[in-house]
């Protein structure tokens, strides 16, 4: 799994930055946010306040999925709108996203905004065991 972390650079004057990484890699997204925003946002996810902050193999096969990748699995309906949802969301609806859903909105900042990230949702989604609908099973 790809955990997601944050980190805060300060402004003297303005907005600030939050830049955030999925894993070991380059950062995925800037935010530019009111600084005591940016920094409650922060902390949140440091603190893992926002739920799970790593990409679930369910979460990376959909996104795979939405975009026709290798790897993808059909999600149901529900989680079908939801990844498009956040490929149509602006930065603010992402983030109000995220605090739900935040497995699903680092998968689609890392399908979008970092180099090779199809490749690190492949290997994401290799790690789920069975497809659901896919099993046998009772």
């Amino acid at each position: 799994m790809i955990r997601l972390t944050a980190r805060l650079v300060p402004a003297t004057t303005g907005p600030a930055h939050v830049i955030i990484h999925a894993g070991d890699a380059e950062p995925c997204g800037v935010l530019t946010m009111a600084p005591d925003a940016a920094a409650e946002l922060v902390a949140r996810i440091e603190a893992g306040e926002l739920g799970p902050t790593v990409v679930t193999p369910e979460a990376a096969a959909h996104v795979l999925h939405h975009l026709g990748e290798t790897g993808g699995i059909e999600p149901c309906p529900v989680e079908r709108h939801l990844v498009a949802m956040l490929f149509a969301a602006d930065r603010e609806h992402t983030l109000r996203i995220a605090t739900v859903y935040p497995a699903y909105a680092v998968a689609v900042m890392i399908a979008t905004h970092q180099e090779g990230g199809i490749r690190i949702l492949q290997d994401a989604a290799r790690q789920a065991l069975v497809p659901v609908g896919q099993g046998g099973g009772a």
